[in-house]
């Protein structure tokens, strides 16, 4: 029963064969005018088609026609179209006509015929509308299923307290780090005489320390002024006066001080052991 079988279907593949064989070498079949287009393309780009003179052309669109639209209709033979075929002549043999199919469906269909002096005889134009996939837009996939996690609670742990022990804070000091900014003491002394020269005018400062501890005086600590208004000096060191001596500081005044002006002069003296800052005021003119 198989065999027979095999042999059956051997039998009509080598008939099949043979029949599309007859029909491609048959002496009285010519060859294939078929040509076919996609109408969406056919809406966006002519489709290019060489006619010889004389040559006919078959159209055959998948809706009937409504109307064949061409500026060159001289150069066309257009009978009136049988549904949706329409059959196009050419009379010339050179140049080229635009030409407009409008089908009954709304859509539409466009060619550029292009003329020679001889061709085939016949040609067959078919237009399909087949869908297209628009591969630019994004395919909406079905939302996938929430997938709930289980949760895991830790069981609660007794963590152990801790006490710290008493402390008794009467003993405690605090260090002092901050600078203590005291009035001139007593044992202090600070004056100054303005003196003037015929390019420039300075200030001579004596200091005498007859404290316990040495003191210095910076330049960063000092400010002058007159009248209330203050004044520029190029003095830039730190002096230091040790207990029971005395120092003579001379510091730059402006040149343009006025005849007659009173410089006050400002200085903080720190005390390094004391951690302790002294103000010193004194007037000169």
């Amino acid at each position: 029963m198989a065999v027979g079988a095999t042999a059956l279907l051997a039998t009509t593949h080598a008939a099949q064969a043979g029949a599309q064989a007859a029909a491609s070498t048959s002496p009285y079949l010519g060859g294939n005018i078929t040509r076919v287009y996609n109408l969406e393309d056919l809406m966006t780009r002519p489709g290019l088609i060489t006619v010889g003179k004389g040559d006919m052309v078959i159209f055959d669109f998948p809706s009937d026609i409504g109307a064949i639209i061409t500026p060159q209709s001289p150069m066309l033979d257009i009978p009136e179209p049988l549904g949706n075929v329409a059959v196009m002549t050419a009379k010339v043999a050179s140049g080229s006509a635009q030409v407009m199919v409008q089908l009954d469906n709304g859509k539409y269909a466009s060619f550029v015929l292009n003329f020679t002096s001889g061709g085939n005889g016949m040609k067959r134009i078919k237009i399909q509308d087949l869908p297209r996939t628009d591969f630019a837009q994004p395919i909406t996939a079905a939302p996938a299923a929430p997938v709930t996690m289980p949760v895991y609670q830790a069981p609660a742990a007794q963590m152990p307290v801790f006490t710290p022990p008493s402390l008794d804070r009467s003993s405690l000091t605090v260090p002092t780090t901050a600078s203590i900014n005291r009035p001139q003491p007593t044992w202090i002394q600070f004056s100054g005489a303005l003196n003037r020269g015929d390019a420039n005018n300075w200030v001579s400062v004596n200091v005498t320390n007859q404290g316990p501890r040495p003191v210095t005086l910076s330049s960063k600590d000092l400010y002058l002024s007159e009248g209330g208004r203050a004044l520029a000096t190029t003095f830039d060191q730190a002096v230091t006066v040790a207990p029971g001596t005395t120092q003579t500081v001379n510091i730059p005044a402006p040149s343009t001080l006025d005849p007659g002006a009173t410089v006050t002069l400002n200085w903080l003296a720190f005390d390094a052991a004391a951690n302790t800052y002294y103000s010193l005021t004194t007037s000169a003119k």
